[in-house]
């Protein structure tokens, strides 16, 4: 516990300075007014003591000495992918999924691509290999949100996104929302299905590969690897991509007779995805909704701050319209002495499904709501 509460207050006298560093060196410059984007992006693919490795050349140019970021890891929890009732549950973690903290940028080094902080990286946890990336965190004396203030989208393939962080050492005030509403794990997508009803055992499991008509796409959640009970620890794509089993708090794909997608989870669970077609003789519900964080190793240890999980796909024949599963919400961390809300609003809301399906096809699951802290 004292290593714990140590790590906090380390925490806190960091951004203490950053904010003591605003008012230095931004009194001057009066009220900032910001909008959009303003946060940019590296993947990690390495740590030591006190540096990091972001290796993309683009990503790796966005920071400099002076800059303060946010390192963050987005992913690492290694669920159950057994067939059964358990598939998506948490087994185990690698690292802290949600562990943050502030640092300061030293010096970056073209050679290797290593960009190194003022201080030592406070908790030894993170793990490159669960998608840990660094955030740009501008840093302002007043600032005034004058049109929507939002963040890069998670994206899967560069794993990078999904974050919105600012640092305002006196007054932040709204004139506009701060929606990063849809920015988090995304939604199934839609895939061609057989349309045979679920009362057929094989159309009735909780998981299939990506390459199967069986049913559809789980949503996306902060999911690194899976078990199973001969110790192999498999990737979640391709060999588990789709059916009812929900992925982490990710929605599960909808099963059988174009069934729905489940709703994506995060703090707390999604729902489960609609009912078949009503020409099934016995009507199975869609796809389980994601679990939530509440309560898990997550919830208690760390108190994590995570993307909101996707909503599962369904399926659908030829002619007729699927939808995809919504994107989860996204994250915010503000820092600031007051905030003026003025009527507007701070979201993080799970999207949802992307339009209305018709004909032979099933709709997707909404996204889980995100984080704000």
């Amino acid at each position: 516990m004292t290593g714990r509460i140590s790590d906090y207050i380390k925490s806190l006298i960091l951004i203490l300075t950053i904010l003591l560093f605003t008012g230095i060196h931004t009194s001057l410059s009066g009220q900032r007014s910001i909008s959009g984007i303003i946060n940019k992006y590296g993947r990690v693919s390495a740590l030591g003591i006190d540096n990091v490795t972001v290796p993309d050349e683009t990503q790796f140019n966005q920071f400099a000495a002076g800059d303060t970021i946010l390192l963050i890891q987005m992913k690492g929890v290694r669920i159950i992918a057994e067939e059964g009732h358990e598939f998506g549950t948490f087994e185990y973690n690698y690292g802290l999924p949600g562990q943050h903290e502030f640092l300061i940028i030293e010096s970056v080094n073209d050679a290797g691509n290593i960009i190194t902080f003022r201080t030592n990286i406070i908790h030894s946890t993170f793990s490159p290999q669960s998608d840990l990336q660094i955030v740009k965190v501008p840093s302002y004396n007043y600032a005034e949100v004058t049109t929507p203030l939002t963040c890069q989208p998670w994206d899967s393939i560069s794993k990078t996104g999904g974050v919105l962080a600012a640092i305002v050492g006196r007054t932040l005030s709204l004139q506009a929302d701060i929606d990063v509403s849809g920015k988090g794990f995304r939604g199934g997508s839609v895939a061609l299905g057989m349309g045979i009803c679920a009362e057929e055992p094989k159309m009735y499991k909780f998981t299939y590969a990506a390459d199967t008509d069986s049913a559809g796409f789980k949503g996306e959640g902060p999911v690194s690897r899976g078990w199973l009970s001969s110790f192999v620890y498999p990737a979640i794509y391709p060999a588990f991509a789709k059916g009812k089993g929900p992925n982490f708090t990710g929605g599960g794909g909808g099963n059988g007779r174009f069934s729905g997608g489940g709703g994506g989870g995060n703090y707390g669970s999604g729902g489960i995805g609609g009912k078949e077609k009503q020409v099934c003789s016995i009507e199975y519900d869609g796809g389980l909704g994601g679990l939530q964080v509440k309560g898990t190793f997550l919830d208690n240890t760390l108190k994590s701050i995570l993307l909101g999980g996707g909503g599962g796909a369904s399926t659908y024949i030829s002619g007729s319209t699927a939808t995809s599963g919504g994107n989860g919400g996204g994250i915010i961390i503000l820092v600031t002495d007051t905030l003026m809300g003025n009527g507007k609003r701070i979201l993080s809301e799970g999207a949802q499904p992307s339009g209305n399906a018709s004909g032979n096809a099933g709709a997707g699951g909404g996204g889980g709501g995100g984080s704000i802290a």
